[in-house]
């Protein structure tokens, strides 16, 4: 009998959410045409001549609009001002508001590459690029609901709800694709982070010698000594013999005595807070020799907080959190082909890898708060809070909250901290760069990173505005190192 209520719960759940997913699709197709239409009134959008009489409208990005995915992504405008990449990546997408459009078969990511050089796409498929199929994708009964969650959110964002439609055309754009109907659109909400990582990792095989890290670390600007950290490179397999060749800035952090290390740089080990070195014994490290690391992941060792240490606030007195567990970031030392020994990132969170493929989330900017206004403080007391009508939920004595929150996104469900269609989760991690690094590549769901200089307000409004799931909180904190 047991398992005949099972089934008969799981068939009740099942014309729940078909029920749920149809009026979510009427919605988001209901609203779409709007949303276009407020593009063009903006200037980003131009109408296009039917085809037919009776047929779908059409939009084309205009000039200005063409470039606006660089507003939404700042990294991505850093990168394209600072290594003069060719603006022949801003090809001008179109869009249709139905459900098809003329002439496109296929789903979207049949269309990935459409714009590229030739060998382009066929080079980025590769395991450690491509990165399609790291998770299950999110089931397609679930993404009308998803499409509607976000215009949901981005019409109660006070400042940015109108980089909700550029946010993804731009990543179609970037990823070489050049028409889009509305249910591609779908797709690229529910599909955003792998877009966003094969973006950068194809923007950074456009500059060429560099990592994609290095483009996304920018964002924070100069975090230690006055410099930006760039390269966080994370190479899961046949690092001994990629380590030599990293892009990036390779420094000694140290030496090795009685197979332990002897760090000196940037700080000794005993200052570091949760860093744990393991030294294999077929590693051979004899007394004294030099221990290698990329210069971004040795200053990740010095931005960590301190067991109990006091929380810092924003300009307008919101607490910026990090995970009150306490969170063991562990490395270790191999021998590279050139017979150096280099230091690598293992586990985070004491257990944890990154998947194999990185690079996603959007990047915060610094906002133009500079007087305090306590109308714009955030309590960030345990439990959920309401911001502009948006529930904002995140405990950090909850870590590792991000556990919990992939499952119960894939089904709508809401369990305690899961994530829902219509709200935003807070990650807390200020004050630790590591942590933070990896915790914005660990949901399949489109992250928000606050960068320092941004207040928890703006943050949180943006995260809204462009269509976020997760914000990733508390980079303030990272300003008290250096």
């Amino acid at each position: 009998m047991s398992g005949f209520i099972q089934l008969y719960r799981q068939i009740d759940r099942h014309v729940k959410y078909s029920k749920a997913s149809k009026q979510a699709k009427h919605s988001y197709f209901d609203q779409l045409p709007g949303l276009l239409e407020r593009q063009c009134q903006l200037g980003n959008l131009q109408r296009l001549p039917p085809p037919a009489p009776g047929a779908s409208q059409g939009y084309i990005m205009t000039d200005k609009g063409a470039t606006l995915v660089l507003e939404v992504y700042a990294d991505l405008g850093l990168a394209v001002a600072e290594y003069n990449v060719t603006r022949e990546l801003f090809h001008k997408v179109v869009i249709y508001a139905s459900t098809t459009a003329p002439g496109l078969q296929g789903d979207v990511r049949s269309r990935i590459g459409q714009r590229w050089p030739p060998g382009t796409l066929e080079r980025l498929k590769g395991k450690d690029t491509w990165p399609f199929g790291w998770r299950a994708p999110v089931s397609k009964l679930q993404r009308p609901r998803m499409g509607a969650g976000v215009i949901g959110k981005a019409a109660k964002s006070m400042q940015f709800g109108d980089l909700l439609i550029p946010r993804y055309l731009g990543l179609a754009q970037l990823a070489g694709i050049e028409q889009l109907h509305g249910t591609d659109l779908l797709d690229l909400i529910a599909d955003a982070p792998f877009y966003e990582k094969l973006i950068r990792t194809y923007l950074a095989l456009t500059i060429g010698n560099i990592d994609k890290s290095a483009i996304s670390n920018a964002s924070f600007g100069p975090l230690f000594n006055n410099q930006r950290i760039g390269s966080t490179q994370y190479i899961p397999e046949n690092f001994s013999a990629l380590a030599p060749t990293m892009p990036g800035t390779t420094v000694q952090i140290g030496t090795m005595h009685n197979n332990a290390v002897n760090l000196t740089y940037p700080q000794p080990l005993e200052q570091c807070h949760n860093v744990k070195f393991t030294v294999r014994s077929d590693v051979q490290a004899q007394d004294g020799e030099a221990l290698f690391m990329l210069y971004g992941w040795a200053v990740s060792l010095a931005l960590r907080p301190a067991p109990n240490a006091p929380f810092p606030t924003d300009i307008h007195g919101s607490p910026l959190l990090h995970s009150a567990a306490s969170s063991e970031f562990q490395l270790s030392i191999k021998r590279a082909a050139d017979g150096r020994l280099f230091a690598k990132p293992a586990l985070f969170r004491s257990f944890l890898k990154p998947p194999t493929v990185t690079g996603q989330g959007v990047y915060g900017r610094a906002c133009r708060c500079t007087v305090p206004d306590p109308r714009r403080r955030i309590d960030t007391a345990a439990g959920t809070r309401v911001v502009n009508g948006v529930v904002l939920g995140g405990d950090p004595a909850a870590a590792p909250f991000a556990v919990n929150v992939a499952s119960a996104a894939v089904t709508g469900e809401q369990a305690g901290e899961a994530l829902t269609f219509d709200d935003v989760r807070l990650v807390w991690e200020g004050s630790d760069l590591p942590m933070l690094l990896f915790a914005v590549d660990l949901y399949p769901y489109s992250t928000y990173v606050q960068v320092p200089g941004e207040c928890l307000a703006c943050a949180v409004d943006r995260a809204v505005g462009v269509g976020c799931w997760i914000i990733v909180a508390g980079a303030f904190g990272l300003f008290t190192a250096g």
